[in-house]
């Protein structure tokens, strides 16, 4: 036998007489009459096997009453997000558009319809600094505003990202 083999024979042999050990702790601390394979009546107060004082079996605690009324004492609870969260805006709707947006305006009582997708942009001149972009003939920078909640939050060197009431839509330049 090489020495590989007799070093986890004696490793297994370690653990085999932990479990053992382990084993028989667990048993010998369980109070009498409890364990495995103890009748019904030894666990009852005033059964054959009493339990030692201050021990307690180990036992369910029965249900008491009618499974119906507890059942019909539980209250559905209906919840509008939509009311909940008020002016701000929805976690499940995506953040960049991924096509026309239709918002209800609230001033007007109309609907305003943006195809911001559809926006032409002639050109963009191009600095760290200060940008510009040529958007539908006009000449317009970071942050104009055209109203209505939507406003120019971006422009890059290649597209110009619009910002229509807290959501995102990115709209790439014309190519020639």
């Amino acid at each position: 036998m090489n020495p590989e083999n007799r070093k986890q024979i004696i490793i297994l042999a370690v653990f085999v007489v932990a479990l053992i050990g382990a084993l028989v702790y667990m048993f010998n601390s369980m109070p009498q009459g409890t364990g495995p394979g103890a009748s019904a009546s030894a666990a009852k107060p005033g059964g054959a096997g009493k339990t030692p004082a201050g021990a307690e079996p180990f036992s369910r605690p029965a249900f008491e009453g009618d499974l119906n009324d507890l059942l019909a004492g539980i209250a559905e609870v209906t919840f509008d997000y939509r009311l909940a969260a008020g002016d701000r805006p929805s976690p499940m709707r995506p953040k960049v558009a991924s096509g026309p947006i239709v918002n209800p305006d609230q001033r007007g009582g109309g609907i305003r319809i943006y195809d911001v997708q559809r926006m032409r942009i002639g050109g963009i001149i191009w600095d760290e600094a200060s940008p510009y972009a040529v958007i539908e003939g006009e000449v317009v920078t970071n942050g104009h505003d055209y109203g209505n909640g939507l406003k120019v939050r971006a422009i890059e060197q290649d597209r110009v990202i619009f910002d229509l009431d807290g959501y995102e839509i990115p709209v790439e330049m014309e190519e020639l």
